[in-house]
């Protein structure tokens, strides 16, 4: 359900050269509780001029930034915003060149993998209106799901949220056909101040293989890897050595605290990505 309010800016043609994209990431991550449903803001940011964009988790940059601009006396009073720890990432495109990167950092450590695999679209004598603009269908076989994008040549930028991008106008929409993931722009943004952070030398280069036996390792000995803890209303906020954030409900039991901040290290059960 759409419960946020759609801001679109109406032109004929993008002159501006910098844009911010918002849009709701709806998930379902258990198949088996189809019910339970997760929803998520996430930013695309775009710039022009460079041809580059970055794609994050709103949520986890307010975080970041609270936490970077706090002291150790002061971070026992901030109020944190609800996140998924499982959208700790960040994806960098550069759209001339047509590269794409994927970073992390965890356990201290600022990783990425440069991806090589591309969305392979073909593009489908089929159109709606999205908002005010008309969007054409597009299908692809995509990491081991069959992904359905709406995007309009109305907005000539070739991106969309996540790792999707390629075709000849921005992603309005995209969705697997089971409906497990689910993008939706809600607000655009133009003729913004951005900066998108450029690929980082010290960052380690690794395989999707790696990162998960590390974050399979790290989600069994969660309680080494907690720096600091604040106690709230909503429950509890602990910090974890690499700048991660955990939060727990207040209605969990002090003895099963370790066992839910365990669960939610672990990857997800129905990951965007099957292979």
């Amino acid at each position: 359900m759409r419960y946020f309010f759609l801001t679109l800016f109406l032109c004929p043609f993008f002159v501006f050269s910098q844009y911010r994209f918002s849009y709701q990431y709806t998930s379902v991550p258990d198949v088996s509780k189809k019910d339970s449903l997760v929803v998520d803001m996430m930013t695309l940011d775009v710039d022009m001029n460079k041809k580059k964009s970055n794609f994050y988790s709103e949520a986890k940059v307010q975080i970041d930034s609270l936490i970077e601009n706090a002291n150790k006396s002061s971070f026992s009073k901030l109020t944190f915003p609800r996140y998924n720890p499982n959208l700790i990432y960040n994806i960098t495109k550069d759209l001339a060149e047509n590269n794409m990167v994927f970073h992390i950092v965890y356990s201290g450590i600022k990783m990425k993998i440069t991806e090589t695999e591309k969305p392979d679209w073909k593009i489908e004598n089929e159109t709606k209106k999205i908002a005010d603009y008309v969007c054409k269908k597009a299908i692809a076989e995509y990491k081991g799901r069959e992904w359905i994008a709406w995007f309009t040549d109305e907005i000539p930028i070739p991106d969309g949220p996540y790792k999707f991008c390629g075709l000849p106008g921005l992603i309005v929409e995209i969705y697997d056909t089971k409906k497990e993931h689910i993008f939706s722009i809600v607000q655009i943004k133009k003729d913004i101040s951005l900066r998108i952070p450029e690929y980082k030398k010290s960052e380690k280069e690794i395989t999707k293989k790696q990162l998960n036996e590390l974050l399979d390792e790290g989600s069994n000995d969660i309680m080494q890897n907690i720096k600091s803890m604040n106690i709230t209303q909503r429950g509890y906020s602990l910090l974890l050595n690499d700048g991660n954030l955990l939060q727990v409900d207040k209605n969990v039991k002090p003895e099963n605290i370790e066992k839910e901040l365990s669960r939610q290290m672990q990857r997800p059960k129905n990951p965007i990505e099957l292979k």
